[in-house]
C-alpha cells in the first residue's frame, strides 16, 4: 500500500500511512449503519478496530457513516486507514464525508492532500474544501473564489457556491462586507454563465439554526441506532442534546439531557448528538449552545423511517394538480414554567420537514425565542398532516410553522 500511495499521491502521502501505529488487532465490519454509530465517542482498541474495518468495508453507507464518526472526534491512530480510504473511494456521497473527515482530522495540514483528492473527485470534492476553508480560513475562500467559479458549471453546483459563500458571511459576520463585495464582482459571471431560466436569490446570510428537530443527516440513521441500542420507543420518551460547536462544525462540547430515558435510549441519544456535525451551508455560532430535540416515540421511529427519497424530484411542471397539506392533528405545546417566570413570550417559527406519510421527520428553528423552542419542536413532532399531493401523489414538502406563546 505505501508503494501505491507514493506512486500516485506523493512521498507525503506514503509517510502519513508509514507513520502510523500498525495494531495487530482486526475486526469485521460493522453490519449496520447504526452499530457503526454507536462507536461515536469511543476510542478503546476494539472501537477503533471495528471502525477500520468500516472504513475499509464493501458496503458504502456504513464507510460513509464510519466517516462521519471520525469526523466528529480525535482519532490519530485512524489516519493511515481514513486517507487509505479516501485514495481508494468512488463512491460520490461516501467520498464527500471521508474527504471531510480527513480535514476536520487534520486541519491546515491536510489541505494539500485534501486538494490532491478533491481534484481527483471532481467539482463535489472543490466543494468540501471550499466549505471547510469558508469556515476556518475566510480568506483563502475568497481567494479560491475565481478557481471554484470555473469548477462549477452545473445549476446545482453554482447554487452550492452561492450557499457556502452565505454561509461564511454568517459564520464570520465581521467580514460580511469582504463577502458580500467578493459576491458581487464574481455575479454578473455567474449570471452570464447561467441557464435564462436560473434564478439566484439575493445576498441573504442565514442565521445559526438555534434549535432543531432530530438532524436531518441523522434522521435515515435513527430507525437503525434505536434498534442496534436495544430502544424501545414509547409515547412519551424524549431527549435532548445541547451542542457548542467549533469552527470548522465539529462539536466542540455536547450536553445530554437523558432524564426518563432508560439506558438503552440515553446510549442511542449520545450517539446521535455525537455525530450531529453542523451540515452543509449551516453557519455555527461558535461558543453558543445548538438545542437538538429527539423524541423517542412509537410514531416519530416510524416518520424517521420513511425513505422520502425518489419523490424528491424537483418542482412539479406549472400545469400540476397542487394540493398543500391539512393540519389533521395538532398538540399545544407546554409553556415552560422558566419562561413564564422569566415573563418570556414570543412566535417560535419552525420549517419542518413533512414526509409523504404525513408526519413531521425533521425540523428547524428560524426564529427563535430562548427558553421557547424546545417546547415548540416537541409539540410539532407529534402533529399529523394529510400529506401534500400533486396530481394525486403524494409528496414530501417544508411547511413553516408558527408557535406564538403569550403571557396571561
Amino acid at each position: 500500500m505505501t508503494s501505491f500511495l507514493r506512486r500516485r499521491f506523493g512521498v507525503i502521502a506514503a509517510l502519513i500511512l508509514a507513520a502510523s501505529p500498525v495494531r495487530a488487532q482486526t475486526a469485521s465490519a460493522p453490519s449496520s449503519t447504526g452499530a457503526v454509530l454507536l462507536l461515536a465517542g469511543r476510542d478503546d482498541a476494539a472501537s477503533l478496530a471495528q471502525l477500520k474495518a468500516a472504513l475499509g468495508g464493501a458496503d458504502a453507507t456504513i464507510r460513509e457513516t464510519a466517516a462521519r464518526v471520525v469526523a466528529t472526534g480525535s482519532y490519530p491512530a485512524l489516519t493511515n486507514d481514513l486517507f487509505a480510504a479516501l485514495a481508494r473511494e468512488q463512491d460520490p456521497p461516501a467520498a464527500r464525508e471521508i474527504l471531510r473527515a480527513w480535514l476536520l482530522q487534520g486541519g491546515e495540514s491536510a489541505l494539500m492532500l485534501a486538494d490532491e483528492q478533491a481534484r481527483r473527485l471532481g467539482v463535489d470534492g472543490a466543494l468540501v474544501v471550499a466549505e471547510w476553508l469558508a469556515r476556518v480560513k475566510p480568506q483563502a475562500f475568497i481567494e479560491r473564489m475565481p478557481q471554484l467559479l470555473a469548477a462549477v458549471t452545473t445549476t446545482g453546483t453554482r447554487v452550492a457556491l452561492q450557499r457556502i459563500l452565505e454561509m461564511a458571511a454568517a459564520q464570520h459576520p465581521d467580514l460580511t462586507e469582504t463577502f458580500e463585495r467578493a459576491w458581487q464582482a464574481l455575479e454578473p459571471d455567474i449570471e452570464a454563465a447561467s441557464p435564462a431560466d436560473m434564478q439566484f436569490s439575493k445576498w441573504a446570510p442565514a442565521a445559526p439554526v438555534r434549535a432543531e428537530l432530530v438532524h436531518p443527516v441523522v434522521r435515515s440513521l435513527m430507525t437503525d441506532v434505536l434498534r442496534v441500542s436495544g430502544c424501545s420507543p414509547k409515547s412519551d420518551r424524549v431527549g435532548l442534546g445541547g451542542i457548542v460547536f467549533s469552527p470548522d462544525g465539529r462539536p466542540a462540547r455536547i450536553e445530554l439531557g437523558t432524564e426518563g430515558l432508560p439506558s438503552a435510549c440515553a446510549t442511542a441519544l449520545g450517539a446521535i448528538i455525537r455525530t450531529s456535525l453542523a451540515e452543509r451551508f449551516e453557519p455555527v455560532a461558535v461558543g453558543e449552545l445548538k438545542y437538538i430535540v429527539i423524541p423517542f416515540t412509537e410514531s416519530f421511529a416510524k416518520c424517521t423511517a420513511i425513505d422520502d427519497t425518489a419523490a424528491t424530484a424537483g418542482p412539479p411542471p406549472a400545469s400540476s394538480d397542487i394540493k398543500p397539506p391539512r393540519r389533521k392533528r395538532e398538540v399545544h405545546p407546554v409553556y415552560p414554567a422558566e419562561a413564564q417566570r422569566a415573563r418570556i413570550q414570543g412566535t417560535v417559527a419552525i420549517d419542518a420537514n413533512l414526509t409523504t406519510a404525513g408526519c413531521i421527520a425533521a425540523g428547524r428553528v428560524v426564529q427563535s425565542v430562548r427558553g421557547l423552542d424546545v417546547a415548540s419542536l416537541w409539540a410539532i413532532a407529534q402533529w399529523e398532516y394529510e400529506p401534500a399531493r400533486v396530481n394525486g401523489k403524494p409528496v414530501p414538502v417544508v411547511v413553516k410553522v408558527t408557535i406564538p406563546f403569550t403571557l396571561r
